[in-house]
């Protein structure tokens, strides 16, 4: 085995003398050991051949005077095997430990939750009577339309749900298209130059949108007699086909880049000031290969939006855990959707304007509406499967998701 230490270790290691190594107890997909509350030690259960997405991104962003909001990467071990081109096996990845606060997760789902609780003291039944626009890029509109640092005006009830949580969102935006302009910053290195996406990358992903849809559908078909939503899915999956089908005719002139792959509210850590981006794995039930793909910049974009959704849901079972209450959660929905669209719209709006102009987005509205309806769907069908596969208990949630977005659109 071989360490292979970045530029930056020295820096993250001074005055780090011996220390008790302490194992993390929080669940991850890996055994994470943390040193000093300096370095973090990654234990990687699941190997492959080849470059690690986390160190490759990781070396990459460290060498980059606008990414320092990422956690940098100190290094890695590796196995390599005796034998002509046989490649590396990366067991061990070292990287930053940022102190912080929690994970975005929590942040958000916490912030809500205490937005739900002021609202239902004061305004318990009030019904809102006019709704931000259903198109997440309607609600984006409407936020950039406003001058800079300023909330959009909304009714005193969803004034007092979504106005707290709109200043960390709109941060949250902009340091996701700073990332991604760093990602897309490097013209020459061939593993993160930019490159078109083409009209057979359209095919494929469209292609393999489909493939994740039948299998979503067929692991979530045992659930259906217990949710109406997911039923109704299953009963307009040939509209959910169609929707997917789109994107291999719809042109579409924008980069593809290197990216985070794996993109939600739990990889992103708040400092009490500002957001720093963790674990550049990718998706670990995708190969290394497939995590190291060149994809649309809007694929973190869904998945972000994807996880506000999500959080919605969840702040609004652990209100009603925290009640102790008989109360029907549909009582939540009208205040959830103005929460989510504002929230997810602004986060949007914010990462527009901050990448505008940059090749990473699509050249015309028109493009930019059918690549992100694409990944929003392609994703809330993802999730679909996944939770019938690992949490039926939640499977609620996407299917919601996929029926609003086959109404609606992005």
């Amino acid at each position: 085995m071989i360490g292979m230490p970045t530029a930056a270790l020295r820096r993250l290691s001074a005055g780090l003398a011996e220390v008790e190594p302490v194992p993390m107890s929080a669940e991850h997909s890996n055994s994470s050991i943390v040193f000093g509350g300096q370095l973090i030690a990654k234990v990687l259960r699941h190997v492959e051949p080849g470059a690690n997405p986390a160190v490759e991104m990781g070396r990459f962003l460290g060498e980059y005077e606008g990414s320092r909001r990422v956690a940098l990467m100190g290094g890695s071990l590796v196995y390599r095997p005796e034998g002509l081109g046989r490649e590396s096996v990366c067991l061990v990845t070292l990287a930053e430990f940022v102190a912080n606060e929690g994970d975005g997760w929590r942040h958000v789902v916490d912030g809500l939750v205490h937005s739900l609780e002021e609202v239902l003291a004061v305004a318990s039944g009030t019904v809102l009577r006019s709704l931000p626009p259903a198109r997440l890029l309607d609600c984006a509109d409407l936020v950039t339309q406003h001058e800079q640092g300023r909330q959009p005006s909304l009714p005193g009830v969803a004034q007092s749900l979504v106005g707290p949580q709109l200043e960390w969102v709109a941060l949250l935006g902009k340091r996701t298209a700073e990332l991604h302009l760093a990602l897309a910053s490097d013209k020459d290195d061939p593993t993160f130059a930019p490159e078109p996406l083409t009209a057979i990358d359209r095919q494929s992903m469209s292609h393999g949108a489909r493939a994740t849809a039948k299998r979503a559908f067929r692991l979530a078909r045992p659930l259906a007699s217990r949710s109406a939503h997911v039923q109704e899915v299953l009963e307009r999956s040939d509209e959910v086909f169609r929707r997917l089908q789109v994107l291999a005719s719809q042109r579409v002139r924008v980069s593809r880049i290197r990216l985070h792959g794996d993109l939600h509210l739990g990889q992103v850590l708040w400092t009490g000031k500002d957001f720093v981006f963790i674990d550049f794995e990718g998706e670990p039930d995708r190969s290394l290969g497939q995590r190291r793909l060149k994809r649309p910049a809007l694929v973190d974009v869904a998945g972000m939006i994807r996880s506000l959704h999500y959080a919605s849901r969840a702040a609004a079972l652990q209100l009603h855990l925290n009640r102790s209450s008989v109360e029907d959660l549909t009582e939540h929905d009208q205040r959830l959707v103005v929460w989510y669209r504002m929230v997810a719209g602004t986060f949007l709006g914010s990462y527009l304007e901050t990448a505008r102009d940059a090749a990473i987005l699509p050249e015309k509205r028109e493009e930019l509406e059918a690549l992100l309806d694409f990944l929003l769907l392609e994703k809330a069908v993802y999730e679909l499967g996944y939770e019938a596969n690992n949490r039926p208990d939640w499977i609620e949630i996407p299917a919601r998701g996929i029926l609003n977005l086959i109404d609606v659109g992005s």
